[in-house]
């Protein structure tokens, strides 16, 4: 895809970017080869299946269990103000 000098003023405005023009000429072929690339990616099919499987990215997980809730009463032990029910934090917005 490609694009063009007046495409990368354009965005270079709506974002308040100061470009030159031999910026201009460089970001449009930049963007051009990107937007290619992606164009291809589209193309590629990829499912949970084809993706390698490697203990070293991937290790193993721990089997998950049920276990009970911290009590209200721990968990606001080293609060540094609570009602006795819920934290208290300072009012940050009007």
């Amino acid at each position: 895809m490609e694009v063009s000098k007046d495409e990368v003023k354009n965005v270079a405005s709506l974002a308040r970017l100061g470009v030159g023009d031999d910026e201009i000429e460089l970001f449009s072929a930049q963007l051009s080869d990107i937007l290619t690339y992606f164009d291809a990616l589209k193309d590629l099919t990829a499912s949970p299946q084809s993706l390698p499987i490697d203990d070293t990215i991937y290790p193993t997980l721990r089997e998950d269990f049920r276990q009970e809730s911290l009590a209200r009463d721990r968990g606001l032990m080293n609060a540094p103000v609570s009602d006795g029910k819920y934290f208290e934090v300072p009012k940050i917005m009007d």
